[in-house]
């Protein structure tokens, strides 16, 4: 693909993601502007405004560079570690133990929806 096409790609990308910003600041409910972007951007697919090859290209791009905007909060990490270091074994159960709890939640949590898709599916064929 060309620089312009890539181009083209992220400027619809970006216009999508702006929109999501005007939402964050009009309506005030506490969703960030990133998740307001990505529920235009999901409705725009669903209802095929947009086809997924306008934006395939810069998105796998996006996905392909995300781990490096990681790495630059992750260094910042080191410059205070040595103030937590004597209370290492108490954040690592706490942050186990968070990730075991949401897990579980979120398992029955999907557990519960899909019975009451099962049950509402049967209700429907009686």
């Amino acid at each position: 693909m060309n620089h312009l096409g890539y181009l083209h790609q992220f400027m619809i990308i970006i216009v999508i993601s702006f929109f999501g910003e005007m939402m964050n600041h009009m309506i005030p409910l506490p969703v960030p502007a990133s998740v307001w972007g990505i529920a235009i951007l999901f409705t725009l697919l669903a209802t095929k405004e947009i086809e997924l090859n306008q934006i395939e290209d810069a998105s796998s791009f996006m996905l392909g560079i995300i781990g490096m905007c990681f790495v630059v909060p992750a260094v910042g990490l080191w410059d205070v570690i040595v103030e937590y270091k004597s209370q290492f074994a108490i954040i690592f159960l706490i942050v186990i133990a968070s990730t075991f709890i949401t897990m579980i939640i979120t398992g029955v949590f999907a557990q519960a929806l899909i019975k009451a898709a099962y049950k509402k599916k049967a209700k429907k064929k009686k």
